[in-house]
């Protein structure tokens, strides 16, 4: 039943799409009038899908069988966050997710039943979690200079973005009467696309020889500004790029 009113909404969503593209006008306001009309038009037919298979279809996801001594495997709090995520160019809205940083799974939360489901990673173009966007960077995406996966995207404007791998790993200690003994660390990595070109950086070096054209001004600034790269990472880097942009 469901899977004929799938071929309905998506009979009406092209009819749709297709006749007010064909009456559109060039004017500023009917431009906004049809956006308005197309994404109205994409959320009657995602109501109708409700809760939309396609998101839904990989494996169950399972947690860890045993627990940790310090830290937590999920990228900022160990719970569910309700966000966006654009998976196969598609947009669904109101999505539980969850992002797990020791295996590199995005889980989405089934809302029939809860069931916490591994969504395929290079099918995911961006998502929003805990007021951060992500986004998947395929392999000729990103060239050779960084690994492809999933990002933090803590800068972006222009052709400039500032990139953060977040990863955790696990570590082991084996004692006599506790006997394993689970720790969590992070593993993160940072990247800087530039026009076309991605870096992997780490430091104030990384960032004064990319952007080398600038590198006078940039060092003033961040002299001025004492930033600590080392204590301050994440700020440090964003302010850097933004500078750099504004130059």
């Amino acid at each position: 039943m469901k899977s004929n009113h799938a071929r309905n909404f998506l009979l009406f969503f092209c009819c749709f799409f297709f006749s007010t593209r064909a009456f559109s006008q060039s004017t500023a306001e009917d431009s906004i009038a049809y956006a308005s009309a197309i994404e109205n038009a994409k959320s009657i037919y995602h109501k109708a899908l409700y809760p939309e298979e396609g998101l839904y279809t990989g494996p169950e996801y399972y947690g860890y069988p045993f627990r940790f001594q310090e830290g937590q495997p999920y990228y900022y709090k160990d719970q569910m966050d309700t966000g966006w995520i654009r998976y196969e160019g598609v947009l669904y809205q109101n999505v539980g997710l969850r992002y797990d940083l020791i295996r590199d799974q995005l889980i989405v939360v089934q809302p029939k039943n809860n069931a916490r489901i591994c969504v395929v990673n290079d099918r995911v173009n961006r998502f929003y979690l805990f007021n951060t966007t992500f986004i998947y960077l395929k392999t000729d995406t990103a060239k050779a200079a960084i690994s492809p996966g999933i990002y933090a995207v803590l800068y972006e404007h222009n052709d400039n973005m500032l990139l953060k791998r977040n990863r955790k790993k696990i570590t082991e200690e084996l004692t006599t009467n506790e006997g394993i003994l689970r720790y969590i660390n992070d593993n993160n990595a940072f990247a800087i696309k530039k026009g076309n070109t991605y870096y992997s950086v780490g430091g104030k070096k990384d960032v004064l020889r990319v952007y080398a054209d600038k590198k006078k001004q940039l060092q003033q600034y961040i002299r001025r500004n004492n930033l600590d790269f080392r204590r301050d990472q994440d700020n440090a880097l964003a302010k850097s790029v933004a500078y750099y942009d504004s130059l």
